[in-house]
């Protein structure tokens, strides 16, 4: 957790929902030389079904949150970004990930 404290750069967790993320991403950031500043959190795979139709799972959404990072940056302002999917979502519609999946993942 302190090497990913001591970097600027945006932190990618990858793991399935009711697995702490979101608490060990809130620790990450309260560590950080960016704690004054708001903590962003994306849940891509949700936003990419919700919004493109894109069922991917939660590697996918990921590497779309790094895309999107970079994508920021002046360095690639203008250029395109290829983003691969290296996982499908159809193993995590019996889970909390989607509505109606179990509550409770373990």
């Amino acid at each position: 957790m302190d090497r990913a404290a001591a970097t600027t750069q945006p932190v990618i967790l990858p793991a399935p929902p009711g697995s702490g993320k979101t608490f060990v991403a809130g620790l990450i950031h309260a560590c950080s030389g960016l704690a004054e500043h708001p903590c962003v959190e994306l849940d891509c795979a949700q936003q990419l079904a919700q919004m493109e139709g894109i069922l991917s799972g939660i590697a996918s959404g990921a590497v779309v949150s790094a895309g999107l990072h970079l994508g920021q940056r002046d360095r690639y302002r203008n250029q395109r970004i290829v983003i691969i999917q290296p996982s499908g979502g159809e193993r995590y519609l019996s889970t909390a990930m989607w509505p109606g999946g179990e509550t409770d993942v373990g």
